[in-house]
């Protein structure tokens, strides 16, 4: 179960990442240093891929059951999801992640790292529309750079609100326990997260 919660998250990553490294490539005029070939847009995409895929892994192989799963059971919180049926998985207490841990700083680490990686290309992407749009003469020109730019800003947000912030979120409050949190403190994330 845990491999295929993994491979849900791992597998947006790559293709996402493919789209924005192409759409930055077109971008770039044929004599930059910035223009990859083909056989280095391949290797960056087999290194994500692999290390994407080491992830599934690691959450599968540290994603097991803790060795107190019976005294957390009997819980209230877990006690009545136990009493409905079906699945009850649980990693530990909050604020500890168990065997999990190592498994999730591996995740949070090439999350930044691709994260990182991305931002760069559309930060850079966006720097050569302006320089483009500044240059252009024609109208045409101007609002298709104009469009492209707000493609690049809308893509960069969605990735942000939409895989960044719940991961981070997931993963810090796998291993931090909320409920040491001043509640004014969690009263603003909370109303940051839904915002």
């Amino acid at each position: 179960v845990q491999g295929f919660i993994a491979l849900s998250i791992a597998a947006v990553q790559p293709p996402f990442s493919w789209l924005i490294l192409s759409m930055h490539q077109m971008l770039m005029p044929d004599g930059s240093p910035y223009k990859l070939s083909k056989r280095v847009k391949l290797f960056l995409a087999s290194v994500q891929l692999t290390i994407m895929s080491l992830n599934i892994v690691a959450l599968s192989l540290f994603g097991g059951e803790p060795d107190n799963i019976d005294e957390l059971m009997k819980e209230p919180e877990l006690a009545m999801l136990v009493e409905r049926g079906g699945q009850v998985m649980v990693f530990g207490r909050p604020g500890n992640p168990h065997s999990l841990l190592p498994a999730l700083l591996f995740f949070y680490f090439t999350l930044v790292i691709n994260f990182t990686i991305l931002c760069s290309w559309f930060a850079h992407s966006m720097y050569s529309l302006k320089k483009i749009s500044v240059a252009a003469k024609s109208t045409q020109t101007q609002m298709l750079t104009k469009k492209m730019f707000e493609v690049f800003y809308w893509q960069l947000h969605g990735s942000v609100l939409h895989h960044v912030t719940p991961l981070t979120a997931l993963m810090v409050f796998m291993i931090v326990d909320s409920r040491a949190l001043p509640d004014t403190l969690m009263a603003a994330l909370k109303l940051a997260l839904l915002v």
